[in-house]
């Protein structure tokens, strides 16, 4: 992790590896039943709610050069950032499996940048609530960039390219049949901001692949447009 001014990375050149961050520190929103991860290529700073003192945050990296690979986290992880920060997850080969609760797998949060990316292999990636796989809030970017495999993408809520309140979030699949599965608001959605005129911008890319599944019916070679601004290509 990359809290504020720093830099934090792993890097891991083979292997069969299981990554794990959670079950420690509960998150304030979900107590019970959530935990804070802030790893697994997270960048971290300090934003002022209560007061007017903050700091930007660092930049966090993972970087997974083979193997099939599990990666376990909760809120907080996996390519994700808060607060003008940037957190990278790269993974270049294996047939991975990403599970993760909530701002994760390519967030961006509050003028953050957040990206995962994976270079090949047949992967699974879920969250148990969404906010995640390719998101931007408050001015946040995130990605979710898959090259190359029959992967399946699944979320509960608000996930697979949405921009929230001025952010930018895309979700692009290069290569492969995939399955996407998330509830709306989910999938190439915009939506507006709540005191400014402007919308965000959410886009989801699949480029290659004829048995293709989306939450809604999406046919192929077809470029589709939301109501909220959002777009989905399926070509």
């Amino acid at each position: 992790m990359g809290f504020t001014k720093g830099f934090g990375a792993l890097i891991d050149s083979g292997g069969n590896d299981f990554y794990f961050a959670s079950g420690e520190y509960p998150d304030f929103r979900d107590p019970e039943k959530s935990f804070q991860s802030m790893s697994q290529g997270m960048g971290m700073g300090i934003r002022p709610e209560e007061s007017i003192v903050g700091a930007s945050g660092g930049i966090g990296i993972l970087i997974d050069q083979k193997g099939t690979d599990q990666y376990h986290g909760d809120y907080f992880s996996q390519g994700s950032g808060y607060y003008y920060s940037l957190g990278l997850l790269c993974d270049h080969e294996g047939n991975d499996k990403y599970y993760a609760g909530r701002y994760a797998q390519g967030a961006g949060i509050h003028s953050a940048i957040g990206l995962l990316k994976d270079v090949s292999g047949d992967d699974t990636y879920e969250c148990t609530f969404g906010v995640s796989q390719g998101c931007g809030h408050d001015t946040g970017i995130g990605f979710l960039v898959d090259d190359c495999g029959n992967d399946a993408y699944r979320s509960k809520t608000t996930s697979q390219g949405v921009g929230l309140e001025k952010g930018i979030g895309v979700l692009a699949d290069f290569y492969g049949n995939d399955t996407y599965d998330a509830n709306d608001p989910s999938q190439g959605v915009s939506s507006p901001s709540k005191t400014e005129e402007i919308t965000g911008i959410g886009i989801v890319i699949d480029n290659q692949g004829d048995r293709d599944t989306f939450h809604d019916p999406i046919a192929e070679n077809l470029l589709l447009y939301r109501p909220s601004g959002g777009l989905v290509l399926n070509r």
